[in-house]
């Protein structure tokens, strides 16, 4: 099953990127929002493996209370198509701060509080909190705007600790559309997976949409996902 996947959103990329190139990354980011200025996206996936057919959405929404704040929020619901495992959901918020930045080099901090439940493992509660820092730049692939950047975070559920780590690597190889590599993974009690993601997304009037396909990769168990989403900023 998809990690939780933590709140971050998938902001504007730094330097001279930062006025035009806004990504969504499936969780992390290095980048704040300018000053009242917001992100929010819908993502719908369909999942088929070991642990049964599921329909997940996550809901995401951001905004800059300055331009080194950044306020983030989350809410993720799963539901089973078949009755192995009974539908959830979860709520994260928390806050985002740019710690140090030098040229198309950022470093944040992000700390948040979990509400609901626990979508992957059942046996843990929802209640919790989590911290982490993030690395990202940004930069050009083959004379095309790129970026990259890693996140790594460290939490509890009421008992259950956990660890994930998110690694990403994104292209614009064409005016309005945006090609994105995600690795991802998550260790808790008694499990822990990896998987890929990649998608495409394209800008459609002020808004962008996407679709792109996830897969387990670690071999802990098998599970293969199909997802579309709609983002925009404000």
């Amino acid at each position: 099953m998809q990690s939780s996947s933590r709140v971050c959103a998938f902001s504007v990329v730094a330097g001279c990127f930062k006025s035009f190139l806004f990504v969504p990354v499936a969780h992390a980011s290095a980048w704040t929002l300018e000053k009242d200025t917001g992100y929010q996206s819908l993502n719908v996936s369909y999942e088929n493996g070991d642990f049964g057919k599921n329909w997940r959405q996550d809901s995401y929404l951001e905004y800059g209370l300055t331009s080194d704040w950044t306020v983030v929020s989350k809410v993720e619901t799963v539901w089973r198509v078949l009755d192995n495992y009974n539908d959830r959901t979860s709520g994260e918020i928390g806050v985002r701060r740019e710690v140090w930045v030098k040229d198309a080099l950022h470093i944040s901090a992000v700390s948040s509080v979990f509400v609901g439940e626990r979508l992957d493992d059942q046996s843990c509660g929802g209640f919790g909190a989590e911290v982490g820092a993030a690395l990202g730049y940004s930069s050009k692939l083959a004379n095309k705007p790129a970026y990259a950047f890693v996140e790594t975070a460290v939490g509890a559920r009421q008992g259950c600790e956990h660890v994930t780590t998110d690694v990403v690597i994104g292209v614009q190889p064409a005016e309005k559309w945006d090609v994105q590599v995600k690795a991802f993974g998550e260790k808790f009690p008694g499990r822990e997976f990896t998987k890929l993601e990649v998608g495409v997304s394209r800008q459609v009037g002020k808004s962008f949409v996407g679709a792109g396909v996830r897969k387990e990769i670690s071999g802990a168990f098998e599970e293969n996902s199909a997802f579309m989403s709609i983002w925009r900023k404000f």
